[in-house]
């Protein structure tokens, strides 16, 4: 049910290269990470650039239903955050999505130059967002991968916007706020201080961001 641990499993894989250089244990271990990629994007919206997270079963960002005295848990957030309430496009979640297309687009342009590993195996059975089940294939490279990083760190860098309810960066307070709940009818903002650091950690807040960040 948690994007992050997909997310971290394809970025531990980046730092495992990047400390060892053993290209035998990145051949053994990239389809796991590509497949853990081609889920992800079952749950991406192109339209926004971002993934959905109300994809994922419990991750319905409602609070207004009660579900949660059930069975069912509802309302789940992400990962470590499991219990911070998060909007149906929240920040954090698309921060990591963010860092591991990038670690994975890193990943790649290692195996292109030193001998690429069969793509076929990271073909996943699965269901895209509208229930529909199916298989879905593998089809990313360096170039691709690092094409749809950038276009998730844009939407994600982008102001606020009361109107179409996009953008995460308040201007005014100099942070990320978490996103806009579309079932809520409100901003989630309580500081997300971590949230925040990772942004500038991770590249994700442009240089005038990271400066009002740690303002």
């Amino acid at each position: 049910r948690h994007t992050d641990n997909v997310t971290m499993l394809v970025s531990s894989l980046r730092q495992d290269y990047d400390y060892t250089g053993d290209l035998d244990y990145l051949k053994a271990n990239i389809t796991r990470a590509r497949k853990g990629v081609n889920f992800l994007m079952q749950a991406y919206d192109a339209d926004r650039g971002l993934i959905r997270s109300d994809y994922l079963v419990g991750h319905d960002s409602d609070k207004s239903t009660g579900k949660y005295v059930t069975d069912n848990a509802s309302s789940l957030g992400n990962g470590y955050w499991d219990i911070s309430f998060m909007p149906e496009y929240d920040f954090h979640t698309n921060t990591y999505f963010y860092m591991a297309l990038s670690d994975l687009a890193y990943l790649e342009g290692v195996l292109e130059r030193e001998g690429n590993v069969d793509k076929a195996a990271a073909t996943i059975l699965t269901a895209n967002r509208d229930c529909v089940r199916g298989t879905s294939a593998y089809n990313y490279n360096s170039a691709s991968l690092s094409a749809l990083a950038d276009t998730v760190k844009e939407a994600l860098q982008a102001d606020k916007n009361d109107s179409t309810h996009t953008g995460f960066w308040d201007a005014e307070k100099g942070r990320f706020v978490a996103g806009y709940s579309e079932k809520e009818g409100r901003w989630y903002d309580y500081g997300y201080v971590a949230w925040n650091m990772e942004a500038a950690y991770y590249g994700v807040a442009t240089e005038e961001q990271s400066k009002l960040i740690m303002d």
